[in-house]
């Protein structure tokens, strides 16, 4: 790549460092040490709303930019940013439901249907094509999505409410129960260094990717806890315990 072509980066310690973004391998496309993406970013919007879901949910548009081509995708992190997943085939209705574990997206092209249980590993199609419009309602205790469907022919617009709320696993049996904590896992917000910014590590908890159940959470609560080692741009030795740190700080 020219080195003036436009790139996004993303900073961990509030704008200290810069990274580029890192496609994940396994995402549909991904050409190593070739393409830098260059995402979209629409200041006239809520940012917060538009683009961060869930502390570890973002979603951006974009363009890839590779040796031989500039095409636009979707770019979806889970991880808060540490790495993306490219999903080419999506348009722009690509909504999240159950705290970001559940996805509901509008296929290109055959405008059909798809839903992911585990953040976009594997997805599942509905026979209805001709989606239009993808519109999210949830509540505590349901997970219902509205799908708009136009007859092109007829000219005629459906709405049908798609009822979440009893997932489905992979083996097909209706297992319709609420999350515990088994199916949960540890978030750590990525950090430049490790997990620790400035004397504090945040973390999350957050549905395993291979757990189907309802998340019931009307609100998520971080939790904030004191590193033991923290970055050595804020403290003069990172190796040592944050109060030898600081007391040789003060003298």
């Amino acid at each position: 790549m020219n080195d003036t072509q436009s790139k996004t980066s993303i900073s961990f310690d509030n704008g200290k460092h810069f990274q580029v973004i890192k496609v994940e391998p396994n995402s549909s496309i991904y050409y190593e040490n070739a393409c830098v993406a260059e995402f979209e970013l629409d200041c006239q919007q809520d940012l917060t709303t538009k683009y961060f879901h869930k502390p570890w949910v973002v979603k951006f548009h974009g363009i890839y930019h590779c040796r031989y081509s500039h095409r636009r995708h979707l770019f979806v992190s889970f991880n808060g940013g540490l790495t993306w997943k490219i999903f080419q085939q999506f348009s722009e209705d690509f909504i999240f439901l159950n705290h970001g574990s559940l996805i509901l997206a509008r296929q290109y092209m055959s405008e059909s249907l798809w839903y992911s249980y585990d953040e976009g590993n594997h997805w599942y199609n509905d026979s209805y094509a001709d989606v239009f419009k993808i519109k999210k309602i949830a509540s505590i205790n349901t997970l219902v999505a509205s799908v708009v469907l136009y007859n092109k022919i007829d000219y005629i617009y459906t709405i049908l409410n798609y009822d979440f709320s009893s997932i489905i696993s992979i083996c097909y049996i209706t297992i319709d129960r609420t999350c515990q904590r088994d199916d949960y896992e540890i978030w750590y917000v990525p950090r430049y260094n490790d997990n620790c910014f400035d004397g504090e590590e945040v973390s999350y908890f957050k549905i395993k990717p291979s757990s189907m159940c309802l998340d019931k959470r009307t609100v998520i609560i971080p939790n904030i806890s004191t590193c033991k080692y923290v970055d050595q741009d804020y403290r003069n030795n990172r190796h040592l315990p944050l109060g030898i740190a600081e007391e040789q700080e003060r003298a």
